[in-house]
């Protein structure tokens, strides 16, 4: 980020904001390049923290991926208007210690919602929205248009996958 853009909200606030990639973990031609990404995602799947997924049935297949203990299962289109409160109850039914905790979501504008709402109850727990950083690799659907072909993600991948995926 530019040293002046960073300066100026930094100012707004009077304090370092922690700033992130927003888009870490999407995947695109020009980080099947290196192996950060996939460095990144090989440590979620080590992760021995209980994983908990929140995402459309179709993201089902992650859950071999990254070894997820539960996947709360989402509307793939108006969960947020429907069944946040069953979603947030469910996800905190399944939290028995934040300090041991991992919630990943691909849950669309919600899940920014829903993380800062559990981030105040479980503050220690590790939040990650992968978004629709899988659609492709889980579903086989082009959602995106910097996906890179499914070979090319498959082969980027394959170090993760489930033997057989």
């Amino acid at each position: 980020m530019m040293q002046k853009t960073k300066g100026f909200w930094n100012g707004l606030v009077n304090t370092d904001v922690n700033w992130v990639d927003y888009h870490t973990v999407l995947i695109n031609g020009e980080k099947i390049r290196n192996t950060d990404t996939l460095d990144l995602f090989r440590s979620i799947k080590e992760s021995p923290r209980k994983k908990i997924y929140i995402a459309n049935e179709k993201m089902n297949r992650a859950k071999d991926i990254f070894l997820i203990d539960s996947h709360i299962k989402i509307h793939p289109s108006n969960w947020f208007d429907n069944e946040y409160e069953t979603v947030f109850n469910s996800i905190k039914s399944e939290i028995t210690d934040d300090n041991n905790t991992m919630i990943l979501t691909s849950a669309g504008m919600g899940a920014k919602y829903l993380i800062a709402e559990l981030h105040k109850l479980y503050p220690n727990a590790i939040y990650i929205d992968i978004g629709s950083g899988f659609d492709k690799i889980c579903t086989g659907a082009q959602t995106r248009t910097y996906n890179p072909c499914f070979r090319d993600l498959y082969t980027y991948l394959f170090p993760i996958l489930p033997k057989g995926y």
